[in-house]
């Protein structure tokens, strides 16, 4: 017989006799029970002895419905990736999640949590077709617990408004629903989103609200998340030895920790806890055995975090080459489990620890295969917002490779096609903002998540860079207008500095500003000559460049903040004076600045004496 979704939640316990403790409705509905308190880790077991009984007796549909189930509590020791597409071929082919409307739901349920880990874009299509579906049907629960999944991708795109609505909507919902589980996820993520924000006090108010509700309800599970947040907020409130009583406290409790991952969990946050009390070297114990824990967990997230941690806990106690044996471990491990956006971040922390050992080739390709990693995530965003954030990411990583090459490489050719590179990027998205995805959309996106999946055992430069091509082609067939695409592959083509040199008259300059702590920089490129000038730090340039806006906009002269951000912004830069065109190509903050208006040491307006094209790349 069918197996309701979720609809027993309230009657399991009293049925289990009459079914038979061994049944495959009986396990399938008691792995339901629990997994609608968000309590999977309790019913890997059911979920699995469920599929083989139902495929033994030839029921396809609930043996499907007990298999989705047994992946989402962690029972199918693959990578996260090939999960996903694994589970996006069952919905677009499997006739059964086709027609049955219900289990398309399930599915998506699942689908939906494993993308939120590593695929926004793909998280929010899959709640929003799970909030379609639970409309059809005409289920509540789902209804509210969808848009709070939406809250989320909200939070990863950037729009914390939007976010904060929705996850406070479907806690309401879920409070009013007496909702157990949801109340309890809801509040714990809350908890945890309020600390990361360093609102403690109310952090702790949200985790003990969530605790309460567990140990009154033992279903529910043990409420690590609700127990990290509020640890956390206690060392972000200064309550050290509170937070310290409170962690031996929960070290002491017997059971509640043996599993893997929870004991994961508790030893990355002990080991915060730690580092919050100077004691550095109870930190890297801490997640040392942390990281022990996580390698037992087949492709767990927290091998990757771990790793990165311990890095930066070496590198702060001086150990500079295990700093870097655990930055690139992180970002292998985060490749091969996955995590594709995670990696530039993962990659740019190896870069600085290779710096700081003076491995400056290194650090160079480091921070090349980073940003063609980058490169090949923001034409996969769905959101101007998730687009906004990783334009911005690849700005600030671009302006770190740049600092590298301007202090310790000296190569203004290269530095150049460091810039360029994100220029082109951000020329691209520009060009196609507005763009309808085509028909062929839907395919494009299987496209890209195939390779995807090639890309997270790709660990040479080469062919990591063929996968960022491909999947800018297969990002191409989105676009319904054939003269954009045709634009955005030309654009692809970035001029090479010599090529850049040869289309300039004599007497012109082009001055590209990199503005960055803890030094900013101007790539200087005339017709027969190119160098690198370098600039006062961006908390030395912002302050004058925000006063100069200021007394422009109440309509006063200005002439003094104008020939302080002149002389900030020309002084190291002669050929702003020898050369008669300057195209001036501005960096982030800087393309609020009227440059034609800026006073030199004559008291004379640049545009007076110089002709001036600006350009703005950057965020």
């Amino acid at each position: 017989m069918p197996i309701r979704l979720f609809t027993i939640a309230t009657t399991v316990l009293s049925i289990s006799g009459a079914l038979g403790a061994d049944s495959p409705e009986e396990l399938l509905r008691r792995a339901l029970y629990f997994a609608d308190l968000y309590n999977w880790r309790a019913v890997r077991s059911d979920f699995t002895k469920a599929e083989e009984l139902f495929q033994a007796a030839g029921d396809k549909r609930n043996a499907l419905y007990a298999r989705v189930g047994a992946i989402r509590a962690g029972a199918n020791p693959v990578p996260i990736p090939a999960v996903s597409y694994q589970l996006e071929q069952e919905l677009a082919t499997n006739p059964i999640l086709q027609s049955d409307k219900e289990l398309r739901m399930f599915c998506l349920i699942v689908k939906g949590d494993f993308d939120g880990e590593i695929d926004p874009p793909a998280m929010r299509r899959d709640w929003g077709e799970v909030a379609a579906l639970a409309r059809e049907l005409g289920n509540a629960k789902w209804q509210y617990r969808a848009q709070g999944q939406l809250g989320f991708a909200d939070y990863y795109d950037g729009n914390l408004p939007g976010a904060q609505r929705k996850v406070a909507e479907a806690l309401i919902a879920a409070t009013s629903a007496k909702d157990i589980g949801a109340q309890i996820f809801y509040l714990s993520t809350t908890a945890n989103g309020l600390q990361e924000q360093g609102m403690s006090d109310q952090a702790i108010q949200y985790a003990d609200r969530a605790i309460a509700l567990a140990e009154a309800n033992p279903d529910a599970g043990y409420p690590v998340i609700a127990h990290q947040a509020r640890l956390l907020a206690l060392v972000r409130a200064g309550r050290i030895d509170q937070a310290e009583t409170v962690l031996q406290a929960i070290l002491a409790r017997p059971g509640v920790w043996s599993g893997d991952v929870q004991m994961t969990r508790l030893l990355t946050t002990a080991s915060k806890v730690a580092k919050a009390r100077n004691d550095m070297r109870g930190a890297i114990d801490y997640l040392g055995q942390a990281l022990q824990h996580a390698q037992t967990v087949v492709h767990s997230r927290g091998i990757f975090e771990i790793q990165s941690e311990l890095s930066d806990l070496h590198r702060v106690a001086g150990n500079l080459p295990k700093a870097e044996e655990l930055a690139r471990s992180a970002a292998t491990s985060a490749q091969t489990a996955g995590y594709i956006p995670l990696i530039p971040r993962l990659l740019h922390n190896l870069a600085q620890v290779q710096i700081s050992q003076q491995k400056y080739t290194e650090a160079d390709q480091t921070f090349s295969r980073a940003a063609a990693i980058q490169d090949m995530m923001i034409g996969n965003a769905d959101s101007a917002l998730g687009k906004t954030a990783l334009v911005k990411g690849a700005s600030d990583l671009y302006a770190k490779h740049f600092a590298l090459i301007a202090e310790h490489l000296d190569d203004a050719a290269k530095a150049f096609s460091v810039v360029e590179q994100v220029r082109g990027r951000v020329m691209t998205d520009l060009l196609l903002s507005g763009v309808q995805t085509s028909p062929r959309a839907l395919e494009a996106e299987k496209e890209i998540a195939r390779l995807r999946l090639k890309l997270m055992a790709a660990h040479s430069d080469r062919a990591v860079r063929e996968l960022r091509d491909a999947i800018f082609l297969a990002e191409q067939s989105r676009s319904v207008t054939p003269e954009i695409s045709i634009l955005r592959a030309k654009e692809r083509k970035a001029v090479n500095l010599a090529q850049l040199q040869k289309s300039l008259a004599p007497s012109e300059a082009i001055l590209e500003y990199i503005v960055d702590d803890p030094t900013s920089y101007c790539l200087v490129i005339t017709a027969d000559s190119a160098r690198i000038a370098k600039l006062a730090d961006k908390r030395t340039i912002s302050p004058l460049m925000t006063a100069y806006l200021a007394e422009v906009k109440a309509k006063q002269p200005a002439r003094d903040e104008a020939r302080r951000l002149y002389n900030a912004l020309f002084d190291a830069v002669p050929e702003a004076r020898s050369k008669q065109q300057l195209i001036i190509v501005r960096d982030g903050p800087l393309h609020l600045v009227p440059f034609d208006a800026l006073v030199d040491e004559r008291s004379r307006h640049l545009v007076e004496f110089r002709n001036v094209v600006l350009r703005t790349i950057g965020n």
